[in-house]
């Protein structure tokens, strides 16, 4: 059952964080949405963001002051925010063009704040240091805050699972190598995607993750490991080579024995706690310790082939599984009522038919106007399909390879689409194949790519609140890959990431069409790359209009859809 606090516990959390910040000497306190692995997808019952704000999207910032919080949410959650928070919480949107963060540092600056604490297990040491660039920080200890609420604990049965180097392609020894390559050196890791794929083991521990509660420092030969009790019971078991498990509550005591041995501790700033930095600096010495912007993210978001096949197996059984739920829904709407809540439950059964191990997000499964919500999270019992709505599915899950899928499909379950869906739809559906279809060079930036998807849909006087492509791998987010406006990020063979603009009428109906591609040579001796469609999940014809497309945008329709038809999931041909 998914945890949720009634709307009286969350204003009375509310109250007494701040009132804790007015006992203080603060003049303000940041919360961040993560937990202490510094997680995108946490649950609420871990999340003191949600507890203190009952803001349930996955990413949003809190600054609480003495006498009101101040909840950041971007573009995707300024429909959900009114929904969901009410006074003292006030909901700031911060524009596209803007981030969370710099909204928050503008909020500071015009109350002239002096002094900020901020959670030391929860935020990363990039965004402490640059608050102190701006006024004094103090540390909190998490308990501090933890102690003003009832804190529930829900730990979940899940079992670790070690991936041979015929799912993954490379074994651990090796990556530790890769990654240590300098004599003596070291790399602190806090990202659980990143411990995933430098230990080949999946574990499933926390929803929406094919990873497993961690923290480790890797060394040329050896990755010592952090973890839970139950954990590490379950992980001698498995006898991996190259690892030493460990309680978190032991991670001092390792990390200072591994002091005369090692020379350098390179860490990421923005993947590693202000807690645990002190920890490190503890042990090893501020002079041994060192700050890597880069990371390691871009060592596993290039795919290997071992990985690209995995990829092409799960996305086979992703779209089935969605191929399957959309055609459910259209059978069962024409003989019945059907709730938003059938329809998600639907497709989770769907996905278990072909093997899913794990869901890679929330499935966003909704109804006319809710589709229209960019990352609807509450799919209705009481919401039945009406005649002639657009319905949205966002959805995705793991399989062996322990690798995310994602695909998002709008459609009518029956009756005939307006003049005003078939437009937003065809629009959205030219950014898209505009995207999938083009050759670019290696080192093109995200927003040159992103500037084509949106091109059709900003010329007809429509625009979007998001991006339009982020990487995917072990988790359904992955960095090295980002498609969207002021994107400084090249793009390269061996990548995969989404493709998804979309158009959303609040009150009305929204679309977005996504397909996960991988980046590859358009040919072997050119320097130029292209895109290949993982997904191949035909599009909704009855919400075409085929006039708005021009004969390239005709003939890039017809080549995906050829293909679609070849696996039998068109409605084209």
């Amino acid at each position: 059952m998914k945890f949720q606090l009634d709307r009286d516990e969350i204003n009375d959390n509310a109250q007494k964080l701040i009132d804790w910040v007015k006992s203080s000497e603060l003049d303000c306190l940041y919360i961040s949405s993560f937990d202490i692995h510094l997680n995108e997808y946490v649950p609420l019952y871990d999340n003191l963001r949600y507890l203190f704000t009952g803001f349930s999207g996955s990413v949003a910032e809190v600054l609480c002051t003495k006498d009101e919080i101040f909840l950041f949410v971007d573009g995707r959650y300024h429909e959900q925010v009114d929904n969901e928070c009410e006074a003292p919480v006030r909901p700031i949107k911060v524009s596209f063009d803007d981030t969370l963060h710099e909204s928050l540092k503008t909020q500071i600056r015009s109350r002239q704040f002096h002094k900020i604490g901020v959670v030391s297990e929860r935020t990363s040491v990039s965004f402490y240091n640059d608050l102190r660039s701006m006024l004094d920080v103090e540390t909190i200890g998490e308990d501090e805050l933890i102690s003003l609420i009832k804190y529930p604990v829900n730990e979940g049965q899940h079992t670790l699972e070690y991936l041979g180097i015929e799912l993954t392609g490379e074994d651990q020894l090796s990556k530790f190598k890769k990654v240590c390559h300098e004599e003596k050196s070291s790399y602190f890791v806090c990202a659980l995607d990143t411990i995933s794929w430098l230990t080949n083991i999946r574990g499933y521990e926390l929803p929406y993750q094919a990873t497993f509660k961690s923290k480790c420092i890797v060394t040329k030969d050896c990755l010592y490991l952090f973890s839970t009790q139950e954990n590490v019971k379950q992980a001698r078991e498995l006898k991996i080579d190259g690892l030493s498990w460990h309680n978190f509550s032991e991670m001092e005591q390792v990390l200072s024995s591994l002091t005369h041995s090692l020379e350098k501790v390179y860490y990421d700033p923005n993947k590693t706690t202000v807690k645990d930095i002190q920890t490190l600096d503890k042990s090893f010495g501020h002079d041994k310790t060192y700050q890597d912007s880069n990371g390691l993210t871009h060592f596993h978001a290039n795919k290997n082939e071992t990985e690209i096949k995995g990829f092409e197996k799960s996305f086979e059984n992703s779209d089935n599984a969605i191929w399957n739920t959309i055609n459910w829904m259209k059978r069962e709407c024409q003989k019945r009522d059907v709730t938003e809540f059938e329809f998600y439950t639907q497709a989770g059964l769907e996905y278990s038919k072909v093997g899913a191990k794990a869901q890679s997000f929330h499935t966003i499964a909704g109804f006319g106007a809710s589709s229209s919500i960019i990352h609807f999270g509450n799919s209705s019992k009481e919401k039945n399909y009406v005649e002639g709505e657009l319905i949205l599915m966002d959805s995705g899950a793991f399989y062996e390879h322990g690798l995310a899928t994602d695909c998002t499909r709008a459609f009518i379950g029956k009756g005939e689409a307006q003049d005003w869906q078939k437009e937003i739809y065809t629009l959205v559906l030219k950014g898209l194949l505009l995207v999938q279809g083009s050759t670019f060079k290696e080192g093109t930036l995200g927003e040159e790519i992103d500037e084509i998807a949106r091109r059709p849909i900003k010329e007809a006087g429509y625009d979007y609140a998001h991006g339009t492509g982020h990487g995917v791998g072990i988790n359904v987010h992955e960095g090295c890959y980002r498609l969207k406006p002021g994107s400084k990020i090249p793009l390269k063979e061996g990548l995969v990431g989404s493709i998804e603009p979309g158009i959303y009428l609040p009150g009305k109906g929204g679309v977005r069409l996504e397909n996960i591609a991988m980046i590859e040579k358009l040919h072997p001796d050119r320097d130029l790359l292209k895109f290949r469609p993982l997904v191949f999940i035909g599009f909704e014809t009855d919400l075409i209009d085929f006039s708005m497309l021009d004969e390239k945008e005709k003939e890039l329709l017809q080549t995906y859809e050829g293909e679609c038809t070849k696996r039998g999931r068109s409605l084209l041909f």
